[in-house]
């Protein structure tokens, strides 16, 4: 009678972390993006005054824009992983690919 009780205790604690982890993640994404603001309003000031236009700025700024936007496919795809393998979502909300390497690292470290 005290294996059931256990288990349920054991996946309410997993629930709660999980829960808590999410809940950072929220705020932490909400202060960053309340700190990007602050630096684009800065920034746009700032360049308006001092930039005129030139072919060269505008070469950086396509590489700065793919740059980030790669980056950012990048972030998500690996943010992606360590959520399935650490169990945060479900493998049937993810791509095949995704779920059959999220099952093999799965098996890798706990059935090996």
């Amino acid at each position: 009678m005290n294996a059931p009780v256990q288990t349920h205790v054991k996946y309410q604690g997993i629930y709660y972390v999980q829960l808590h982890t999410m809940l950072q993640g929220r705020l932490r994404s909400q202060f960053m993006k309340e700190i990007r603001l602050m630096k684009g309003k800065v920034k746009t000031a700032e360049e308006s005054e001092h930039k005129a236009f030139d072919e060269s700025l505008a070469a950086l700024q396509i590489q700065k824009t793919w740059r980030g936007y790669n980056i950012r496919t990048k972030m998500k795809r690996r943010k992606l992983e360590e959520m399935l393998l650490i169990g945060m979502l479900q493998p049937n909300f993810t791509d095949i690919k995704e779920r059959r390497k999220a099952e093999e690292v799965h098996y890798i470290f706990h059935c090996a």
